[in-house]
């Protein structure tokens, strides 16, 4: 399996599946980079992050083809996202907006929970800046 960056069109296919399970990876109004995990030319797994401002990354959008699960291809989406937030000098703060779910590992790698509401959470990690 690999995973390389991709285009939204890539990875439509996966878009109703991911809207049954309360995730979304449709693009945003803003700029977004995707990246797929790709096996036997398909689409397996899909993340975008969003630039939200100058020095705001999203993460949003993972979703894992339910057969493809408990692989490790969420937690390399995970490395692959904050790699591109690090990348990215102006950068001080990622956030993202959870599923009871997957918020457990999000806090094991040291996110704040700032809000929780009905069947979400949003939580933030600060990364600072000018990132070398």
């Amino acid at each position: 399996m690999t995973i390389r960056p991709c285009t939204y069109e890539d990875a439509q296919h996966l878009a109703k599946a991911a809207a049954r399970e309360g995730s979304s990876i449709k693009p945003k109004a803003c700029e977004c980079r995707y990246w797929a995990v790709w096996e036997g030319g398909q689409v397996v797994a899909c993340a975008f992050a969003a630039l939200i401002s100058k020095t705001k990354v999203r993460l949003s959008g993972a979703y894992v083809v339910p057969a493809f699960r408990g692989r490790g291809l969420w937690r390399q989406l995970y490395d692959v996202r904050m790699d591109f937030a690090r990348s990215l000098p102006e950068v001080t703060l990622v956030e993202s907006f959870l599923r009871p779910t997957t918020l457990p590992m999000y806090m094991r790698r040291g996110w704040l929970l700032r809000k929780s509401y009905t069947a979400t959470y949003h939580v933030t990690l600060d990364i600072g800046g000018t990132h070398e």
